[in-house]
């Protein structure tokens, strides 16, 4: 009966601190406009973020923004997937929008964007890394100093995507975040025929157009984790050989007709 007692004063104790933990409301806009709009239609947006308990919480919208509800005490990751369920292309494919509260706050409202995805990005996967270590979670880093480190590695100014950032958060989880750590990740070329006509947009939000054409055998360096390309036909996944003597990977997946 004691130890009963007991458990229930701690969680009594803990319920009444989470009822201290201070809440704020925020106005989220998502971004009005990508280039892939224009190829495959206006897209929908699964809106993800973390509650003040540290809960998971999820919205999905078709575009404006919405309200919610986030921890006011540390800084805190907003994300916006862009997704066309019409072409079978679910959140998590295309690279995100975001931001981080409350340094992308203006006014009352918070305007996400495609930088600011990275951002957010960068966040969750030094959160994740982190709880594994059990050593500094992202809401004690130091944002505005990795804003500034991160705009001004030259290699990443045209597309922040080329980096690794769960390999980068992984290394900074312990603490040892140094300016040296950000750079774009090694690409190996991958040799592979065009399957349909042109423009052609790759899943970062940085890169513009490629006027490949049916047919054409091109030669371009692409990650070692792979990359998305998509036309109005549609998705092309590449991925170069792991070693050598290994075969790289071609996916085509042409979109159903309408």
């Amino acid at each position: 009966m004691k130890h009963a007692a007991l458990i229930a004063g701690l969680l009594a104790v803990l319920a009444a601190c989470d009822d201290r933990i201070m809440r704020t409301s925020v106005a989220v806009r998502l971004p009005e406009h990508s280039a892939v709009d224009d190829i495959l239609g206006k897209s929908r947006w699964k809106l993800e973020w973390k509650g003040p308990s540290g809960e998971n919480n999820s919205a999905w919208l078709d575009g404006g923004g919405t309200s919610i509800s986030v921890p006011a005490e540390w800084p805190t990751a907003v994300f916006a997937w862009p997704y066309w369920p019409e072409k079978g292309i679910a959140p998590g494919l295309y690279y995100p929008a975001g931001g981080i509260y409350p340094f992308d706050v203006h006014g009352t409202s918070m305007s996400l964007d495609w930088e600011g995805g990275v951002d957010a990005f960068f966040y969750r996967e030094l959160d994740n890394a982190a709880a594994a270590r059990q050593e500094r979670r992202a809401q004690f880093f130091n944002w505005q100093r990795f804003r500034t480190a991160r705009q001004s590695v030259s290699t990443l100014k045209a597309d922040p995507w080329l980096a690794d950032w769960a390999a980068i958060a992984r290394r900074s989880a312990s603490g040892s975040f140094s300016v040296t750590a950000l750079k774009a990740e090694a690409a190996a070329n991958i040799t592979f025929t065009v399957p349909a006509n042109g423009p052609w947009l790759s899943a970062s939000p940085f890169r513009g157009d490629y006027s490949w054409l049916l047919d054409e055998e091109l030669t371009l360096p692409a990650s070692p984790r792979g990359e998305f390309f998509v036309c109005a036909e549609g998705l092309l996944f590449v991925k170069p050989a792991a070693k050598s003597g290994s075969a790289s990977v071609v996916v085509w997946n042409e979109f159903a007709s309408p």
